[in-house]
């Protein structure tokens, strides 16, 4: 009887290591789909992007649409500092950043200047 407990209590632990790890490999897969339509939407989307890395301040990625808008080929925007293109001052550009760090706060209006030197208003999303 008391081999019968044991063997049941090691076959319920098999079943419940076996359900975590399928549960772990969903959601694996489901981060790897996320990952793979974000990049998606933010590669082929007709809208410019840009990512900007918080703690640099530098540009990260930028999508083809940024490229066409900015002017500079992608290995020249891919970290160029945000405040190179940004017409606001640095203080102005890292109080946006703390504001959408600290404070949540997602949406910002601010000017940039293309590699022509033209200027054009840009809605910024954190």
């Amino acid at each position: 009887r008391h081999l019968l407990v044991e063997m049941g209590a090691n076959i319920s632990f098999a079943l419940e290591a076996f359900e975590r790890d399928a549960r772990r490999r969903d959601a694996e897969i489901r981060v790897q789909e996320n990952e793979e339509l974000y990049r998606k939407l933010f590669s082929e989307g007709r809208l410019a992007r840009l990512l900007v890395d918080p703690a640099t301040q530098r540009i990260v990625e930028a999508n083809a649409a940024a490229v066409a808008l900015y002017g500079w080929p992608a290995e020249e925007l891919v970290g160029k500092p945000v405040a190179e293109i940004n017409t606001a001052t640095e203080a102005t550009i890292r109080e946006a950043m703390a504001k959408a760090t600290q404070e949540g706060q997602t949406r910002f209006e601010f000017r940039h200047r293309t590699a022509s030197g033209r200027l054009i208003d840009v809605e910024v999303l954190s």
